[in-house]
């Protein structure tokens, strides 16, 4: 009987021992989870006051969730209010991720093959010379196609509604290729505005519609649209071009190569979903895309001599012997707005940094960008 009561005290004992130490590892746990958002808050702050930056919405995503979702600065000078997470900015060249991966999605439907020449889809898109009708889908996707980075054409605010994306396609007719189709890299918002009008002659739908259908609806992101006019315009932030003027928001087109309006918290759900994506296993359903097919947008397809960089399609890849392997793109529209997003897929961890303030591109690409990958992944190292 005495030994069972010793046996008993030594058993509660060890539990309580347990509990303890249960307790204490929670404790430093939320003391570190307090830690890191107040060291992330720390960076932007500093570096805002630092280079004058008007506004930043930043969104932060580990462990199959949104971490960080917060805003910086004002919606403009004559107004109290203030920028947050949910506020829309135009990501720029984001956007261009959201069309490979549309592009992508009707490979797999069966109804493209991304190797086969453009012409074979559009067969009304012409050029001056003859070398147009070798480009193929993939090179408008990686930037191989020989079109210039922009070509002059006028985006009407009324009369071109839902018509825009085909008029600029069919005003190439007067350009020339810069190059043979496939022969070398050279970045092109050009290609990627062709590719909206693919979108939209293999569908038959208005490409911000079958953006917002099939892509951004399955990744809950409710407050993105390609077209400004589905948002009310007091939402949105004013800009600053690199000369200190002010733009009031936004591009009146859909252009596919740039004109994405979406929220730091929006684009955290895209992370999110690619994240899951990226960890499922191979036979999973996903109504999004397969995950054979996002190992294909993120796996490499040009090289750059001398660079860790790589591009694969739509989606950029870097290999930091620090930090790992990490797919991004950044974005700048001229005249309005920076971002950056960048996903860590061994890590399950990204980020998104949109900014109203065009002289602050280094900042958010280099300081900003390092700062919060050196901050977080020194926290999952823990």
């Amino acid at each position: 009987m005495v030994a069972s009561t010793c046996y008993f005290l030594a058993i509660m004992k060890m539990r309580t021992t347990i509990i303890i130490l249960l307790l204490v590892h929670s404790n430093s746990l939320l003391l570190s989870q307090d830690s890191w958002r107040k060291n992330i808050d720390s960076l932007l702050e500093k570096n805002i006051i630092e280079h004058k930056i008007k506004g930043l919405s930043v969104g932060i995503v580990f462990k199959d969730n949104i971490q960080y979702s917060k805003g910086f600065g004002k919606l403009n000078e004559k107004s109290n209010e203030l920028i947050s997470g949910e506020t829309p900015f135009l990501a720029a060249s984001i956007s261009k991720l959201f069309v490979a991966t549309a592009i992508i999605q009707l490979q797999e439907r069966g109804l493209i093959d991304i190797n086969q020449k453009v012409i074979k889809y559009i067969p009304e898109f012409s050029m001056k010379d003859e070398r147009f009708k070798e480009i193929t889908v993939k090179q408008l996707l990686n930037h191989t196609s020989g079109l210039s980075e922009g070509s002059p054409y006028r985006w009407d605010k009324v009369k071109n509604k839902n018509l825009d994306i085909k008029n600029f396609t069919l005003s190439l007719s007067k350009r020339r290729l810069l190059f043979n189709p496939g022969e070398r890299f050279s970045y092109s918002n050009t290609g990627y505005v062709v590719l909206g009008y693919l979108i939209e002659k293999i569908t038959n739908q208005n490409f911000a519609t079958y953006i917002q259908d099939n892509i951004l609806n399955q990744a809950n992101m409710t407050n993105s649209h390609f077209d400004m006019f589905y948002f009310n315009k007091l939402l949105f932030p004013e800009y600053i071009n690199s000369k200190g003027k002010i733009q009031e928001c936004c591009i009146a087109n859909t252009s596919p190569s740039g004109n994405l309006i979406s929220s730091a918290t929006d684009l955290s759900k895209w992370i999110l979903l690619n994240l899951r994506l990226y960890n499922s296993f191979p036979e999973e359903d996903s109504s999004f895309i397969t995950k054979a097919s996002q190992t294909l947008l993120w796996t490499p397809t040009q090289t750059f001599e001398g660079s860790k960089t790589t591009l694969g399609l739509g989606w950029w890849q870097y290999n930091s012997e620090k930090y790992g392997k990490s797919v991004f793109h950044s974005g700048h529209y001229t005249n309005f707005s920076v971002s950056n997003l960048v996903i860590f897929p061994e890590q399950n961890f990204g980020f998104v940094i949109l900014c109203n303030d065009e002289a602050a591109m280094e900042v958010v690409y280099n300081q900003l960008s390092d700062g919060i990958t050196e901050i977080v992944l020194s926290l999952l190292k823990e």
